[in-house]
């Protein structure tokens, strides 16, 4: 009992004022839906943006996260014992706005017409106001390209949108609230009138305010997950595209400054992804949930929004702190920054100094993915620290992940150097993170990197009991040559992507007398 009330303490120490008092308020009250007319419309505009995966493979029938199920009857779209993340995307819609959407026509108005007669205004999965913001969007960007929504699903949009308005996540806020915001702002360039006038005054001033707070002098976003990154760059652009579609004067600002801020996270996004053109695992972090970022960086090219390639050699974000370093096809990427935003920590790994390492475009070794957010058991373990390449102490987590979004003590990242030399590249950082444990122990790590090695050297000042660095194979790789007193492989998975596991293989090298070495072949003698 005593440990579950620290953990507790030490989460909800972090939090904002205006998070805890929203989720008071929201405890305490919900605001009834207005289920007045909607007001009329403007002319649709059309959006060129990445297009969704398929996910409606037959009639009443759906994939997502590589699960199927079939929506038969109302108690389907809420249905018990099915992986909430499923029936959330279930909710969203993005099938409207996938590729072959055209032959669907008629299948995709049924559906529409099926959610609003088994989803009473208020109640389930559909209603939570973040479903409800990926919603909208899909609605009106499919009816402002096929103009196939009808009266009443318009009524149904305008009755979510005020429901949206009246229960904005405050509560959770980053990504979450992100999403409200274009919502809203979509809304009120979707109608006429007043009412959404409103909307928009909202959204903009509440997006505004979060990008200042959410993206970071590096152009990072500041949940410091690469695949909620690309979502968010995306939405960017398609705010940029659809302000200046509507070319109102009063947009202007918004849509130069959302163009800025898209650059700047372009940057960043490019910076953290491998050879093979798909992101980097850290943090929450999986392929097949956002638009791969090739197609995210085409979209930005025909909006004429323009990021220059990352330049060889060394590149510091520091804001977000993330080191990325490449030269003659090797890649390598490392975590000495902050878990995530104090506040906001859900996303996080216990990942403190891990890195990833490519060669040829080709992933060699890898954090371990993230498969699900409701398997509590598999959660903990991709979140915890084994499953990173990073070093475990006692057998502990770097930082305490806990209940699926929670963190209670984090570590703290220190960078002691960061420089490129004539041979290549010199990092040391340390973490405070097991300093609860007994004995006090900081982790040190220094990489030293060269044409042909890279050469991992792990400290720990303090007591210990006993400790191990970790050195995840990417699947598909050829087995890593790695060098280190004590080395043992042992079986492992890898989660690439949400429903999916991979068997993969994990070098251990124990930490012995305070210190572990290891020797990374980067090429073998074939290569030169």
């Amino acid at each position: 009992m005593l440990q579950r009330g620290l953990l507790y303490f030490n989460t909800i120490r972090h939090l904002q004022a205006q998070q805890i008092t929203n989720r008071l308020r929201r405890r305490l009250w919900r605001p009834r839906v207005a289920l007045k007319p909607a007001p009329s419309v403007h002319a649709p505009i059309r959006l060129s943006g990445p297009l969704n995966r398929d996910s409606m493979i037959g009639p009443g029938t759906f994939t997502f996260l590589a699960q199927t199920h079939s929506v038969n009857a109302p108690l389907d779209w809420n249905a018990d014992g099915r992986d909430p993340l499923w029936t959330f995307n279930l909710h969203y819609f993005d099938d409207l706005n996938s590729a072959g959407t055209e032959a669907r026509l008629e299948q995709h108005r049924h559906w529409i017409d099926r959610w609003i007669a088994d989803n009473p205004a208020g109640e389930g999965y559909g209603w939570e106001a973040y479903t409800i913001s990926l919603r909208l969007v899909n609605w009106i960007k499919w009816d402002w390209r096929t103009g196939a929504l009808t009266a009443g699903a318009r009524d149904s949009l305008a009755h979510q949108v005020r429901h949206l308005h009246a229960s904005l996540e405050y509560h959770l806020g980053g990504n979450h609230l992100w999403a409200n915001a274009k919502a809203l702002i979509f809304c009120g360039l979707y109608f006429k009138g007043e009412e959404a006038s409103e909307w928009l005054a909202t959204g903009r001033a509440l997006l505004r305010r979060e990008i200042t707070r959410q993206v970071l002098a590096d152009g990072g976003h500041y949940e410091r997950s690469p695949m909620y990154h690309a979502i968010l760059t995306q939405d960017l652009l398609e705010l940029t595209e659809a302000a200046r579609a509507r070319g109102w004067i009063s947009l202007h600002a918004d849509r130069e400054f959302f163009a800025e801020k898209a650059a700047s996270m372009l940057r960043w996004l490019r910076c953290m992804c491998h050879g093979d053109g798909e992101i980097a695992f850290f943090n929450d972090a999986a392929i097949g949930i956002a638009s791969p970022p090739e197609k995210i960086l085409a979209y930005a090219h025909h909006l004429q929004i323009h990021a220059a390639a990352p330049a060889d050699g060394l590149t510091f974000l520091r804001d977000s702190g993330y080191v990325r370093y490449a030269r003659d096809g090797v890649l390598l990427l490392c975590d000495a920054g902050p878990i995530g935003p104090d506040e906001l920590p859900g996303h996080a790994h216990a990942d403190s100094l891990s890195f990833e390492l490519s060669i040829d475009q080709k992933r060699l070794l890898v954090n371990s993915g993230t498969s699900t957010y409701w398997d509590q058991e598999l959660r903990d373990l991709q979140r915890g620290t084994a499953s990173h390449n990073t070093v475990c102490i006692n057998g502990e987590n770097s930082s305490e992940v806990w209940s699926r979004f929670r963190v209670a003590r984090r570590a703290r990242t220190t960078v002691h150097e960061c420089r490129e030399t004539d041979a290549g590249l010199i990092l040391i950082a340390s973490h405070d993170g097991y300093r609860r444990l007994r004995g006090r122990p900081v982790h040190r790590r220094t990489w030293t990197l060269n044409s042909n090695q890279l050469n991992v050297v792990d400290q720990i000042f303090g007591i210990y009991k006993n400790a191990e660095a970790r050195f995840h194979a990417y699947p598909s790789a050829a087995k890593p040559s790695i060098s280190a007193a004590g080395i043992e492989w042992h079986a492992s998975e890898f989660f690439p992507g949400f429903g999916e596991r991979v068997a993969n293989q994990v070098a251990c090298v124990p930490v012995i007398g305070g210190t572990a070495r290891a020797v990374v072949m980067l090429r073998t003698p074939e290569s030169f």
